[in-house]
């Protein structure tokens, strides 16, 4: 094997792998993901299968119904979840919501209930092929306005090159077996690519300051066909209609949207590989903040390391935009600046997201290769709690199962507004042992960090190779590399919030000559 040079320090290039500072203001009617997010743990959906659908690929929408489980026990977890199942066929059911637990082994954590089995919602319009409609989300409409009845409002969509005009909203009652589809609509002033994936509640009360009464968000994050680089926002009013008919325009009020020009902020918009799945209204005593989940990658436009085409030796997948290490993140963002852009003060692209809150440490399938990671979000507002699949864990009983589990977050008034800006110290001691040809383990000396969790990424060649909670890494793919035999490690610290260990600072270089 050719000798093989490794240069290890603790720092890398500013000008190529920094985080520009998010917006630090920190207005007191801001929710603070460091403070006012308490983890109460997660469930499994139910071990349900019918006919050829199941939670298996599932998890990519959930609503919230606080009139679902009525008889159900009084554990301080009242109502049920819609969600959607197998992302093939996009049936949805229904289920009651048991105590979350708080453990690492997927065992431990409590079975949902079904209450609605699995059933098409759509009327036959899913598809589930790249280039046929998928089940996208649905939200829990209460009837009001000219609305019959409770509706389930959804959006279905395609993954591959949607063409601009696509209809894509509709409506269903909430009772699944008969659920009476109507559509399909679509938005009037844009294209799918841009606005159907995601839905969920404007408060009515900003709505109606805002957004002329329209109060229902949707959304995608979709570059293609003269999509959004980074996830939209659009406020719209379904409620106006006594019912859908095929070709409805629905009109809208921009509220976020990016351009290749003028795209996502810093840290960053991974071209086709981050994925916003869906997104939440929070408040509490006059504090709130609007949030999208999903997964972000490390690798982005913006520092130039997202590649497309097969993976190399670190990749994941297939072909395709690559931007791992990916990992569980949630965006949140300051309703005022949507007020902002509603009446025309700023653009939809000036709107950039106070936090990028890291979450990974509650993930069951932490820091694998997936780009899908957190999916549906349901928000109970009446007693601030808060649901977010993670998807592709596994949690059937079956050892093939690839279902979702649901976490949950209460949101509480810590008083605490300051978000922290301060970033962990840098790893150090960093060390590399040979273990055997093909392996070398890269360890060093934790980091400390006034808050949070911290994240370690490992750069081998200024590339990003894995993110991990441990202090050490076994690197086996080195070896596969063939157009070099130097190689230059370096570590780095995160917190949740993303604040990062690089330095300007000169580094402490150490140099180690495999013979």
């Amino acid at each position: 094997m050719p000798e093989k040079r490794f240069t290890i320090c603790a720092w890398i290039m500013a000008a190529t792998l920094s985080l520009p500072a998010l917006s630090m203001a920190s207005p007191e009617t801001r929710i603070n993901p460091d403070t006012d997010l308490v983890y109460l743990g997660a469930f499994r959906v139910p071990d349900d299968k019918s006919g050829d659908t199941s939670w298996d690929y599932g998890g990519g929408g959930l609503t919230f119904n606080p009139d679902g489980d009525p008889t159900g026990a009084a554990d301080g977890f009242p109502g049920s979840l819609f969600g959607i199942g197998k992302a093939a066929n996009g049936k949805v059911s229904e289920y009651a919501i048991p105590k979350p637990v708080i453990s690492n082994k997927l065992a431990d954590l409590p079975f949902a209930t079904a209450i609605q089995g699995f059933q098409d919602i759509t009327g036959g319009r899913i598809g589930g092929t790249l280039t046929t409609y998928r089940m996208g989300d649905l939200e829990l409409i209460k009837k009001t306005g000219a609305m019959p009845e409770d509706k389930l409002f959804w959006v279905i969509y395609e993954y591959y090159m949607p063409e601009y005009d696509l209809l894509t909203f509709g409506w269903s009652t909430l009772n699944l077996s008969a659920p009476k589809p109507e559509g399909l609509a679509r938005i009037d002033n844009d294209v799918s690519s841009a606005t159907s994936r995601y839905i969920f509640k404007i408060p009515p009360e900003w709505a109606n300051i805002n957004t002329n009464g329209r109060s229902i968000a949707v959304g995608r994050d979709r570059g293609q066909m003269n999509g959004s680089w980074g996830p939209t926002l659009f406020a719209i009013d379904p409620t106006q209609y006594s019912s859908i008919m095929d070709g409805t325009l629905i009109n809208s009020t921009p509220m976020m949207r990016y351009s290749e020009t003028n795209p996502f902020p810093s840290p960053g918009w991974s071209h086709g590989a981050d994925d916003w799945n869906d997104g939440a209204w929070l408040g509490i005593n006059g504090r709130s903040a609007v949030i999208i989940a999903g997964s972000k990658g490390i690798r982005t436009d913006e520092n130039g390391l997202l590649y497309y085409g097969d993976p190399g030796p670190d990749g994941c997948g297939d072909k395709g935009y690559h931007a791992e290490p990916n990992y569980a993140a949630i965006l949140f963002y300051d309703p005022d600046d949507f007020a902002q852009v509603a009446k025309g003060t700023i653009l939809p692209h000036e709107i950039k997201h106070y936090a990028l809150y890291n979450v990974e440490k509650y993930m069951f399938k932490r820091f694998t290769c997936r780009q899908t990671i957190l999916g549906g979000v349901g928000y109970d507002q009446s007693n601030q709690i808060l649901y977010i699949e993670e998807r592709l864990v596994g949690s059937g009983l079956s050892i093939y199962s690839t279902s979702p589990i649901v976490h949950v977050w209460r949101i509480v008034d810590s008083q605490n507004t300051a978000i922290d800006t301060i970033p962990p110290t840098k790893p150090t001691n960093i060390v590399v042992t040979d273990l055997s040809a093909t392996e070398k383990r890269i360890s060093w000396t934790a980091s400390s960090d006034n808050s949070g969790a911290i994240y370690y990424l490992v750069y081998r060649n200024n590339l990003p190779i894995i993110m991990t909670t441990a202090t050490e890494h076994i690197d086996t793919k080195f070896s596969l590399i063939t157009d070099t035999t130097d190689f230059t490690y370096h570590v780095e610290a995160r917190d949740q919030m993303n604040n990062s260990s690089l330095s300007k600072m000169s580094p402490t270089i150490k140099t180690i000559i495999k013979k």
